[in-house]
């Protein structure tokens, strides 16, 4: 049986983009999420935030993980 090395990396980077609606898929498993300075500035809201593109992240993961198991 294979043992599977699962891998997560959260960057926090100033940015002059406009903010998102919704996270956006980038390279292969990766996402990301513009927000505010006042969402960055408040640890409530930046968790959210952090939820939302984990999910994201994570069902797409998940989802291309089985598409190779079986």
């Amino acid at each position: 049986m294979k043992n599977y090395k699962i891998k997560v990396n959260v960057e926090f980077v100033e940015c002059n983009e406009e903010v998102d609606a919704a996270p956006r898929e980038k390279q292969a498993g990766g996402f990301e999420f513009n927000i505010s300075e006042a969402t960055a500035i408040s640890i409530d809201k930046c968790e959210q935030a952090l939820l939302i593109v984990n999910y994201e992240a994570v069902r797409d993961a998940l989802s291309k993980h089985f598409d190779l198991c079986g």
